[in-house]
């Protein structure tokens, strides 16, 4: 009986540590822009997004695409950078705090177009993608890594 008792325990802690992962889906089609490269940048968010993961998220895209140094304010950019967070689910923390894994998870999404100025027209489009079914860490930590990889998907320079 205690053998089976433990045996059980054992399994439950094992399906939880294996669920308890953060995993960002690497996005596909992404267009590597060239050292120099230019463009103006239009940020949105989801509706369903947070006023406080929203400003994070801006933030934190916005600083790093600056400081990669591709970003301008001006109009004449030969292309155009639009990054759409469409899908933004975060768990209650108190929820997140208690249940862990078997609260679900956190999920974000983003779609990124890059558009040629001009004629409008769509040089490449891709999703990212980040979840995280842990209790370990922040939502803002999970935002900041998302922002991160839209950076490292256009500029793998950066770090």
């Amino acid at each position: 009986m205690k053998l089976r008792l433990f045996v059980s325990c054992l399994a439950v802690l094992a399906f939880a540590a294996g669920c308890a992962s953060n995993r960002s889906t690497a996005p596909k089609e992404a267009q590597v822009l060239a050292p120099g490269s230019r463009l103006t940048l239009k940020i949105d968010v989801s509706k369903s997004a947070s006023e406080e993961g929203a400003d994070i998220y801006r933030q934190r895209l916005g600083q790093r695409l600056a400081g990669a140094g591709i970003v301008t304010a001006d109009p004449q950019a030969p292309r155009s950078l639009e990054v759409v967070l469409v899908t933004y689910s975060m768990r209650p923390p108190a929820k997140r705090a208690l249940f862990g894994a078997f609260a679900g998870k956190d999920k974000l999404q983003s779609r990124v177009v890059l558009k040629d100025a001009l004629t409008g027209e769509v040089t490449s489009e891709f999703f990212v993608t980040s979840q995280d079914a842990s209790s370990i860490g922040s939502i803002r930590g999970l935002i900041e890594q998302h922002a991160d990889k839209i950076v490292q998907s256009l500029v793998p320079s950066e770090p």
